[in-house]
């Protein structure tokens, strides 16, 4: 299975708005709210056109109307990479995906789904819950029944004892640091709560995803400023003790590969975009 460290997007389409969707329904318990991240590659098994006609007038549709959905939008990576798609939905807790009416959609699949799944090259599910910790106000920018035009994701796994370390640095520093990059609209985390992986490859080589999972969205002007903004700060932190940092390729910092002996196990970053609004 192919677990990318890098990636850049774009929206699936010019008329992106018609890829996002903002229920009106709102989380009525305490819980958490829910992320959901979801790749995708059709392979060579599924056509291009006949996978996006799936997800864009079957599978999307069919889970908008779910009361555990508050939004979603798909993207396309822009760096010929795979997997190629991506698409994202704010759920109203992780509880709501344990339970009726979410829980009915995998039984409930027509065929095409069925098929479609098991022979897409990936399929790659992750369920996050929102992490606790104080962040930064989103920006003026910040519109939420507007998709920002970048959206950047950092997932990462860290040795055990060194969390709270990690993510004071995270909340109190690094951040902090992007949220003062022009162009910032908004940073949240999230924490893992469930996984799955299907289709050709996801089948044959199961892989359990990094623990913490960040986004920050961005302005068309802080793109590559966000970037930098990154490198600089992964720079600053480069004599911790984190461990096997396997750095996002994005083309600003590429250097910043084999950075040696840091406390975080594994790290791999995206980059969304969504031009043409």
């Amino acid at each position: 299975m192919l677990l990318r460290t890098a990636a850049v997007f774009r929206s699936l389409r010019p008329a992106t708005r018609r890829f996002t969707h903002y229920s009106h329904h709102r989380p009525t318990a305490m819980a958490p709210p829910g992320y959901l991240l979801v790749y995708s590659d059709p392979g060579e098994k599924v056509s291009e056109d006949g996978f996006n006609d799936w997800y864009d007038n079957e599978h999307v549709p069919l889970r908008v109307e779910v009361p555990a959905f508050l939004s979603w939008h798909r993207w396309i990576a822009d760096d010929n990479k795979t997997p190629k798609y991506a698409a994202t939905y704010d759920l109203t807790s992780f509880e709501a995906t344990q339970k009726p009416p979410y829980t009915t959609l995998a039984g409930t699949r027509s065929e095409r789904e069925k098929r479609l799944i098991r022979d897409v090259d990936v399929l790659d599910r992750r369920t996050y819950e929102l992490w606790g910790g104080l962040l930064p106000e989103p920006s003026s920018f910040y519109d939420p029944a507007k998709p920002a035009p970048y959206t950047v994701f950092v997932a990462v796994n860290v040795k055990p004892g060194t969390e709270d370390a990690y993510n004071k640095w995270y909340d109190e520093e690094h951040i902090p640091l992007l949220s003062k990059v022009p162009g910032w609209i908004r940073s949240r985390r999230f924490v893992l709560k469930d996984w799955g992986q299907a289709g050709v490859q996801g089948e044959a080589g199961q892989k359990e995803p990094p623990k913490f999972l960040a986004g920050a969205r961005v302005g068309v002007d802080g793109g590559k400023e966000e970037q930098r903004a990154r490198a600089r700060d992964e720079h600053a932190v480069e004599g911790s003790d984190r461990q096997g940092l396997h750095r996002v390729r994005f083309e600003d910092f590429q250097a910043l590969q084999n950075l040696g002996e840091k406390r975080v196990i594994e790290h791999g970053g995206r980059v969304f975009s969504t031009p043409n609004l």
